[in-house]
């Protein structure tokens, strides 16, 4: 019968026995990890999770040198995301915005002039800043229009008489 010295003291041969075979056979045991990992994905999936909540900080960090070392590299894979998933991408910087979610799609024109957007942007989401309930889809210029008459109907009856009031009656030529 095995005692416990013995036990232990063929468990840190075995350590060492291992440590010295993985470092002289290294791509012998990738293959040998990358065959148990395949065999047994939940086991794996549940390594990952124990190891990953035991060294969030290290593993943290360690994010974090790299994306000092490599900002080009960050910003690149940033920038395939948002070209890859341009909706997602939209979505998610309207509600770090704290904007509403959109209750009806994006279309192709505005849906106050009817133009298409204006430059490189698409169309902005409009929202009431009371409310904060979302009204619409809107291109630059009318979301800034709008914007600047006090982003209610006060405001754009007030320059509607004005221009009313200022305009020459048309005359058919």
């Amino acid at each position: 019968m095995a005692t416990a010295d013995s036990i232990e003291k063929r468990r840190e041969y075995m350590r060492v026995y291992l440590r010295k075979w993985n470092a002289e056979n290294p791509e012998r045991k990738r293959a040998l990890h990358a065959r148990w990992r395949k065999a047994n994905p939940e086991k794996f999936r549940a390594s990952q999770r124990k190891w990953w909540s035991a060294n969030k900080e290290k593993v943290r960090e360690r994010q974090r040198a790299y994306a000092k070392k490599n900002p080009d590299k960050i910003r690149a894979r940033y920038r395939r995301y948002r070209d890859k998933n341009p909706d997602q991408f939209r979505a998610h910087r309207r509600k770090l915005k704290g904007l509403p979610e959109a209750t009806r799609p994006c279309p192709e024109l505005c849906e106050c002039c009817g133009g298409p957007p204006t430059g490189r942007q698409s169309l902005h989401l409009d929202h009431d800043h009371e409310t904060g309930a979302f009204r619409g889809w809107l291109c630059s210029v009318c979301n800034t229009a709008i914007g600047l008459l006090g982003d209610n109907l006060k405001g754009a009856q007030k320059a509607v008489t004005y221009l009313s009031a200022v305009s020459k009656p048309l005359t058919p030529t």
